[in-house]
């Protein structure tokens, strides 16, 4: 079971720092509260200490969502469970974009496998 402590710093986090709305909180939360625990409490280590995991799923890791992705990191930390329960659908997904996502080709390979020649 997920800390009430944490939970709400997370809210407040997205509430007060990235001002977003009341439906956006409630969405993202319940995503947030969905996932599996060792990405909770490295989402929780995050918060707490500013720090990503190193170890990478499906050859990416946190960090690399946020810095080359652009990923906002609770964002990130739920991108990077969805990696790890469903990758096949969530390397779909930010392989065909609604939003104007670009990967480069080193992220391409590495982390889809393909080039952009593909």
């Amino acid at each position: 079971m997920k800390e009430r402590k944490a939970l709400r710093d997370i809210e407040y986090y997205l509430e007060e720092t990235l001002h977003y709305s009341a439906y956006t909180v409630k969405t993202v939360m319940k995503s947030v509260d969905a996932l599996d625990e060792e990405t909770f409490r490295d989402l929780v280590n995050w918060r707490e200490e500013g720090v990503f995991p190193e170890e990478p799923v499906e050859g990416i890791t946190v960090r690399e969502l946020v810095e080359r992705l652009g990923l906002e990191p609770v964002n990130a930390f739920i991108t990077f469970g969805w990696l790890k329960s469903k990758p096949e659908e969530a390397k779909y997904t930010l392989m065909h974009p609604w939003h104007d996502l670009e990967l480069s080709e080193e992220i391409r390979r590495r982390f889809l496998g393909e080039t952009e020649n593909e």
